[in-house]
């Protein structure tokens, strides 16, 4: 049986009819870098579409309103062969703790400029294969122990312009492959403990916090002292103000300085009106303080 040129050209513009056909109408698809991918950002959607083509890749979502990530939703929407997916700028509150499930070769996530107030751990435990995640721009207060323990792979975690203020020790465990931090612009003071920052770290960001050099500070400035880890930026103290400005691996120990912190023995004691009476105290000061 022969196929004429024509006949061959219409089963192909067929083809790619039929391509286009599983595509929702608010999206985009198409391939692109080698890759399935649907563009469906900034078209005012508030649910992902039921229609697009469960070979998807890629998923642009990005500049929409989602509010809430609800349970097993990728599973349900036919998408657990997504590798990359874009949610930034979608008024994203919530996320279940199974709303990634099935998502087993996702490479990248980008989560940012949301509303998250904390990092959703488990929910990322779906994701093993994760080596990008994006959180930055979302009002996350703090970043908890073991926040990101099941991203054993994960390669680069940006977590700028969010309002962390405190990393508890052990936050970064588990993240055995990790190479590029970016923490600026946030309100950290300092970061405690020799061993909370990973170090596979190749590259860190910690500009524009806000590096309080005193007693408190002293781990974090000899971590930046020993460890050769690029810095586009060098911290600088934000207080106090003798210190403003100062690099903060730069800062002599003698000057991390913190007022000296001063107890009784005693909350109760038994006094003879008339007579002199001695207070016993604990003082703990950073260097140590003269007393008189």
């Amino acid at each position: 049986m022969q196929i004429s040129f024509w006949h061959l050209c219409s089963i192909m513009v067929l083809h790619v009819v039929n391509e286009v056909l599983t595509c929702s109408l608010s999206c985009t698809c198409k391939w692109k870098n080698g890759k399935r991918t649907a563009e469906c950002s900034n078209k005012t959607l508030t649910a992902i579409p039921e229609t697009i083509d469960p070979d998807t890749q890629v998923l642009d979502f990005s500049d929409n309103n989602l509010g809430e990530l609800t349970k097993e939703l990728f599973v349900k929407k036919q998408l657990v062969n997504l590798q990359r997916l874009y949610l930034s700028k979608c008024r994203i509150n919530t996320v279940h703790t199974d709303t990634f499930k099935g998502l087993t070769n996702l490479v990248e996530m980008d989560l940012s400029s949301n509303f998250l107030e904390s990092v959703p751990t488990l929910a990322f435990s779906n994701c093993p294969s994760l080596m990008k995640l994006t959180l930055s721009s979302n009002p996350i207060k703090d970043v908890k122990r073991l926040a990101f323990n099941h991203l054993s792979y994960l390669n680069t975690l940006e977590l700028s312009g969010c309002e962390i203020a405190d990393i508890e020790e052990g936050a970064f465990q588990g993240l055995y492959s990790l190479e590029w931090l970016h923490l600026s612009s946030n309100k950290l003071k300092t970061i405690h403990g020799p061993q909370t920052l990973p170090n596979t770290l190749k590259g860190i960001e910690l500009q524009k916090n806000f590096w309080t050099c005193d007693c408190h500070i002293q781990e974090f400035r000899d971590w930046l002292s020993s460890f050769q880890v690029t810095l586009s930026h060098d911290p600088e103290c934000h207080a106090p103000l003798r210190l403003k400005n100062n690099l903060v691996k730069n800062i002599p120990k003698e000057e991390l300085a913190c007022l000296p912190e001063v107890q009784p023995t005693t909350l109760y004691l038994e006094l003879t009106e008339g007579k002199n009476v001695s207070l016993l105290c604990h003082i703990h000061a950073v260097p140590e303080a003269a007393v008189s």
